[in-house]
């Protein structure tokens, strides 16, 4: 289980957010401020860091442009409050690898912490081959169960650390981005799940099974010297945008597509959907 360094300036939030995460196994230690938590990384440098976005002498958005600046290869979530939606949308462009609303601890946070640091460990993994792969593409046919995901993008990040010459904090963000890309193309374009938010949350974190599909999803990604190009489709009678709520709003970053598009937008230069929306193409320039 990864070692994990909670920023939290609230004793009473920070202690729930800690049983929380122990109760997942996860070791988890303590800071008070962003300063601490540099100080803290310092004398130990954790697997992964959790941080608030509001916290007194230096706030979670400070913290994290620090972190990745200085420690690219530990990747922090952002813990966002009603009312705090912009700072978080700030966090993800200073660095910051994925987000959860605080109203949506318990059910989200330990999933999203798992992914992040299966994605963490394969791009450590290869990290050493860092420019030794040339021109890569790769194509694959996916089935429409999410249970699929996760040893396919972890694929996806040793081929990336072993191809590209940019910083592990940039490519974990990719890979994060392309998860997003694939979650919205099965749950809302193939098994058309719109309406049933609470099943989708249980499918991404696998605690139900998804519903029978024969539709697939195409993932194309190809790599280049100064760019790289992803491309998913799906053949499901669902779109893979909604026109509501707005994005940007508190409502918006509690449903999954919507997170997901936003950190697609976040992490990617150019992302264009095509006429029928069921695909995506997002591009991201070294």
């Amino acid at each position: 289980m990864p070692s994990i360094l909670l920023a939290e300036d609230s004793a009473t939030q920070a202690a729930h957010i800690r049983m929380l995460l122990e109760s997942h196994g996860h070791d988890v230690r303590m800071a008070a401020d962003g300063q601490q938590a540099l100080d803290a990384i310092q004398e130990d440098q954790p697997d992964l860091i959790v941080t608030d976005l509001m916290m007194p002498v230096m706030n979670g958005r400070e913290l994290t442009r620090t972190v990745t600046e200085q420690y690219p290869a530990i990747p922090v979530i952002v813990i966002t409050s009603r009312g705090s939606e912009l700072l978080a949308v700030d966090a993800l462009a200073e660095g910051a690898t994925n987000f959860v609303p605080k109203d949506l601890l318990d059910a989200r946070l330990p999933g999203v912490i798992n992914e992040i640091h299966a994605i963490s460990l394969a791009d450590q993994e290869f990290a050493d081959l860092q420019g030794c792969l040339i021109v890569p593409e790769l194509i694959f046919e996916l089935s429409s169960d999410p249970r699929e995901l996760t040893p396919i993008l972890c694929y996806v990040q040793r081929t990336l650390a072993s191809s590209s010459n940019i910083n592990a904090h940039v490519r974990i963000q990719f890979v994060t981005a392309i998860r997003s890309a694939l979650i919205n193309a099965i749950c809302y374009g193939n098994l058309d799940l719109r309406d049933d938010e609470q099943l989708i949350q249980s499918i991404v974190r696998g605690e139900s099974e998804a519903p029978d599909s024969d539709q697939n999803v195409q993932l194309v990604i190809s790599v280049g010297v100064d760019d790289a190009r992803v491309s998913v489709t799906h053949e499901g009678p669902g779109m893979i945008i909604r026109t509501s709520p707005a994005p940007g709003t508190p409502e918006s970053f509690e449903l999954e597509d919507c997170r997901g598009m936003l950190l697609m937008t976040s992490f990617m230069d150019e992302v264009m959907l095509n006429q029928v929306r069921n695909q995506v193409v997002m591009v991201k320039r070294w």
